[in-house]
């Protein structure tokens, strides 16, 4: 058998690095990769969550909303679990019996909604409707009713005249909602009342409203009908 003799081959040296420059070192290719996944994730994370953060429903009940309900802006007070539409007077509803509700001296002269309807619980499993209402027409935007509904049912006004200015309508305690009257001093111009404020509360009976105490009155107010 012949045998051939075993030729060693020498294994290049590795090539000198170029005068001036430093060796090259070996990436790191697995953990660049790694690397850059890891960044492209958060910089998702970071980009999505704003978004599911405004998307996400509150909690604790119905939130104020605009223009769900009516033409006007609609803000409904306090959390009001199971409430529907079913449960509150419709738009049409409120322009209607504001329409047919007029001056008793002036037919001509009837009310439009002129507030946000406000809507709290009345306690035992229904819900009480406030919204204010303005004559029309009107020239200085003065002579208002507070209109009260409960479920979809109107009850009636806070009172039987006009008062000059309402500031506003908001919650009271539980089955009562709250009416800020203007408060005019013998002297006072229209714009400028220069009494004190008078809040009334009107809490629910069952079936109607009952008032902690009387408007503020000025002179002989134009008595209402109808509706």
């Amino acid at each position: 058998m012949s045998t051939h003799p075993c030729t060693h081959h020498p294994v290049p040296a590795a090539a000198a690095p170029a005068q001036g420059l430093p060796p090259r070192q070996p990436r790191p290719a697995l953990r660049s990769r790694f690397l850059y996944t890891a960044l492209a994730a958060t910089a998702v994370v970071l980009t999505l969550a704003p978004a599911t953060a405004l998307a996400a429903p509150p909690s604790g009940g119905l939130a104020p909303s605009v223009g769900s309900r009516t033409g006007l802006s609609v803000a409904t007070i306090g959390a009001l679990p199971g409430s529907s539409r079913a449960d509150v007077p419709s738009p049409s509803a409120i322009a209607r019996v504001m329409a047919t509700t007029v001056e008793a001296g002036d037919p001509s002269e009837h009310f439009a909604p002129s507030s946000a309807p406000v809507t709290v619980a009345d306690g035992s499993g229904g819900y009480l409707t406030a919204v204010i209402g303005t004559r029309s027409p009107s020239a200085d935007g003065y002579g208002q009713l507070v209109f009260f509904w409960h479920g979809t049912t109107f009850v009636g006004w806070d009172r039987s005249s006009e008062s000059l200015a309402i500031q506003a309508i908001t919650p009271g305690k539980p089955g009562a909602i709250r009416v800020t009257y203007a408060h005019y001093g013998p002297d006072d111009g229209l714009c400028c009342p220069s009494l004190p404020a008078v809040t009334i509360e009107y809490r629910w009976n069952g079936h109607g409203f009952t008032p902690s105490g009387m408007p503020p009155k000025r002179g002989e107010e134009a008595a209402v009908e109808g509706a």
